[in-house]
């Protein structure tokens, strides 16, 4: 399964490629993009799953969602909440560490 050229050669990526960025003139100079029937299937069978899974939660669970949804705006006191309360809140200067580093590693 891959990617191939008008002609059925491989399809060479970094051709249209400049600084990695997607050069639209190389594009239209080199070749338009052509998936095997085997690539084309992943991608279907892979869409199709994704939406099986939130229809298959929507028919069977979703009563029970929006039901829990519209309690949590009224009702606070859970059993999550209340265990919460027993531990000292984190501060906020914890979670700009943990967002700067979590985006630097992502950078880098």
């Amino acid at each position: 399964a891959g990617v191939f050229t008008t002609n059925g050669t491989s399809y060479n990526i970094s051709r249209v490629m400049l600084n990695e960025v997607f050069d639209e003139k190389a594009y239209d100079n080199y070749s338009p993009l052509r998936m095997s029937l085997e690539f084309s299937w992943v991608y279907g069978i892979g869409f199709a799953a994704l939406m099986s899974i939130l229809v298959h939660i929507g028919l069977y669970n979703g009563k029970e969602i929006i039901a829990r949804v519209r309690e949590s705006k009224t009702k606070h006191d859970d059993i999550h909440g209340k265990l919460i309360t027993q531990y000292p809140a984190v501060k906020t200067w914890w979670y700009l560490i943990m967002l700067v580093a979590s985006c630097t590693t992502g950078i880098a």
